[in-house]
């Protein structure tokens, strides 16, 4: 992309830092400002692949009883993508949602369309176990696509009472 004026340079070079090993982010809005007009259908595609890979795993620790659940790290019963990276997923997606303007290389309704669709697909069928592993990042899916997440949660609310009903009756 090219800079219109050292203003923008100075800009987006604030918008990032590189300290300790570990990229950090200060100005999110201005970064996403420069990186929005490199973003095209194809990557959207390819982030909603890497998004349903990396947020539909299961936290291992649910393989343990819920009393030694503390004891995951001890063991090894670790998620294979950080908490960062999660997080990191999850607010791309609510950027994608909420500042798709800036997509102007992307086709209408194309982020709006990958966000919905990524959200749906990760909660869709989810069972316990998920929405436990998502605990943290569901206030950003929330985010990301509301009026998705709303329906999907009525869903599967209404999956669980039926389930319940059934229990309870002996069917």
């Amino acid at each position: 992309m090219a800079f219109q004026d050292k203003g923008d340079i100075a800009r987006a070079r604030k918008a990032h830092r590189f300290k300790k090993w570990k990229w950090r982010i200060n100005e999110r809005k201005n970064l996403w400002h420069f990186l929005s007009l490199r973003i095209f259908d194809d990557n959207l595609d390819k982030f909603k692949q890497c998004a349903i890979t990396v947020l539909t795993e299961h936290d291992p620790k649910f393989e343990l009883p819920s009393e030694k659940r503390y004891t995951a790290g001890i063991y090894k019963k670790t998620m294979k993508y950080s908490s960062e990276i999660r997080k990191g997923v999850a607010e791309s997606l609510a950027f994608f949602g909420s500042y798709s303007d800036n997509l102007i290389n992307c086709t209408d309704n194309k982020p709006e369309n990958i966000v919905n669709s990524t959200v749906r697909e990760i909660l869709s069928d989810a069972n316990w176990e998920l929405w436990g592993s998502l605990d943290t990042i569901l206030p950003i899916l929330a985010e990301a696509a509301p009026k998705e997440f709303l329906k999907i949660v009525e869903n599967t609310l209404q999956q669980t009472f039926r389930e319940a009903c059934r229990i309870e009756a002996g069917i």
